[in-house]
């Protein structure tokens, strides 16, 4: 592969939450397994999603539990960051982690906030923000209001001052390129040969 593209594919934890973070043996060959499949398939690290599951699964209301959470996160960065790509000897292995939009104007209690953030500085390289399908076809709407946006990420940053703005350049805001056509029978994801005939007739 030419040029500085990394390749990091998007690894989603399914596996029970307890058994995944509060056994050693399991805990470790999910580590040893992620690793070595960077290292067969030369990717440069992962896309890690992980906190929606575990917030489904109620872990994350428990300070001991969220603790055993966020130390797997560290333990999988710090795996990854002690491993050279094999594409580029210079670069370590890179672990992304995606972060869900919050549901209410409050952080709630498995929301994950700045606090979590400065924790996982060291061992995450960039957070993937999922910035998007805002609405859905019980509450219809925009997909990202430029508003909402700016409330997501000033939730997860904090107020404003110097740890905002040490980590603001680790936040990657996801940005959709597809909209959705609500309809009173539900509503479909549509890209945009689809759209573009309803914006022919808007403009029209």
């Amino acid at each position: 592969m030419n040029g500085d593209a990394l390749v990091l594919p998007r690894v989603v934890l399914e596996a029970s939450p307890m058994d995944l973070l509060g056994k050693k043996k399991q805990r470790d060959k999910a580590i040893e397994l992620i690793v070595k499949e960077c290292k067969e398939m030369q990717y440069d690290g992962i896309v890690l999603e992980s906190w929606s599951r575990w917030a489904a699964y109620g872990i994350l209301h428990d300070p001991d539990k969220r603790n055993m959470a966020l130390n797997f996160i560290k333990l999988i960065g710090d795996a990854l960051h002690s491993v050279s790509s094999t594409r580029n000897k210079e670069q370590k292995l890179q672990l992304v982690y995606v972060l869900g939009p919050p549901h209410s104007k409050q952080l709630q209690q498995h929301d994950f906030g700045p606090k979590d953030l400065h924790s996982l500085d060291d061992a995450v390289d960039g957070f993937s923000l999922m910035t998007y399908d805002f609405s859905n076809p019980h509450n219809p709407g925009p997909n990202a209001p430029l508003q909402w946006i700016r409330f997501t990420l000033q939730s997860l940053l904090g107020p404003p001052g110097k740890a905002a703005q040490s980590l603001a350049h680790k936040i990657f805001l996801g940005i959709n390129f597809y909209g959705n056509d609500f309809t009173l029978s539900g509503g479909i994801t549509s890209f945009l040969p689809d759209l573009l005939p309803m914006i022919s007739l808007g403009l029209a």
